[in-house]
Order: structure tokens, then sequence, then C-alpha cells
């Protein structure tokens, strides 16, 4: 096995911190989505449910918290 050089090194650990930012981005964006997707679900779930605004605050702060678990 070679030494490896100090380019080499900085190329890999460029290339590694790249590949976390785009994975981080990932979970960022697949939280907006959930976040999204529950806001044009809220009226639905309220009527169907017979939920309360506290119960409907309770659902969609839980989705939220479910998704966030999700992203990370």
């Amino acid at each position: 096995m070679s030494p490896t050089t100090a380019a080499e090194a900085r190329k890999h650990n460029f290339a590694y911190i790249i590949r976390i930012c785009c994975i981080a981005a990932l979970g960022g964006i697949l939280l907006g989505y959930d976040t999204a997707v529950i806001s044009g679900a809220i009226g639905p779930i309220r009527e169907h449910f017979g939920l309360t605004p506290a119960q409907t605050g309770w659902a969609v702060s839980s989705v939220v918290l479910g998704s966030i678990i999700g992203a990370v």
C-alpha cells in the first residue's frame, strides 16, 4: 500500500463532506415535503374524525415530529 499524500487526503475528505451535505439536504427536502403533504390533509382529517383545534394541532405536530425522526 502506498503512502497517502496530503493532496489525496484532502480530496478524499472533500468528497466525504460533499456526501454528508447531500444527505443532510435530502433530509431537509423530505421534511419539507412531509410538512406540505400534511398541510393539505388537515381539512379532511379534521372533518373525518371531528377533531377540535387542539386535537388537530396535536395530530399535525405528531406527523411533523415523525417526519423529523424519519429524516434523521
